[in-house]
């Protein structure tokens, strides 16, 4: 029979790490979507101020598939608002990246951070094997009438 180990007898170097399955979330990233939507998910909105306003102006890296994140309190011709929710639209995201090849909706990591005079600097790079989950539509759900369509669209 084996004997139960006890408790102070256990060596932690000599055990296995088990990590959670929620690590991926847990990165800071930025995700923009089939509609030129920006999403800042929720673990890098804990790095804003969201007692000031925030505003955004979005680069894209000539030579990396990255982007570069210029955050300040104030706005300017070329920056977008980000909501309290981490959301904004930029105009021509989509055809800027789909002309490199990345498949929409696109996740972008968050690895560094510059404090600059004016504002915060991040940079972004692109990340292939994180997937945004796109909700799958059931064949049933399909072949399902809509119940209220308006008479427009009927006619």
């Amino acid at each position: 029979m084996n004997k139960k180990p006890c408790l102070s007898e256990v060596n932690l170097s000599d055990c296995i790490l088990l990590h959670p399955k929620c690590r991926e979330r847990a990165k800071r990233t930025i995700s923009i979507m089939r509609n030129g939507a920006v999403r800042l998910n929720r673990q890098f909105m804990k790095e804003f101020d969201l007692s000031v306003s925030n505003y955004a102006t979005a680069f894209l890296l000539k030579e990396e598939n990255g982007i570069v994140l210029f955050v300040q309190n104030k706005p300017s011709d070329t920056s977008v608002y980000i909501k309290k929710n981490g959301h904004a639209m930029l105009a021509d995201a989509v055809e800027q990246l789909e002309s490199r090849g990345i498949k929409l909706p696109a996740c972008f990591s968050v690895s560094e951070k510059d404090e600059k005079d004016e504002g915060t600097v991040w940079l972004a790079l692109y990340d292939e094997n994180y997937h945004f989950p796109e909700v799958k539509v059931s064949k049933r759900k399909l072949s399902k009438p809509r119940k209220n369509i308006p008479s427009e669209v009927l006619q």
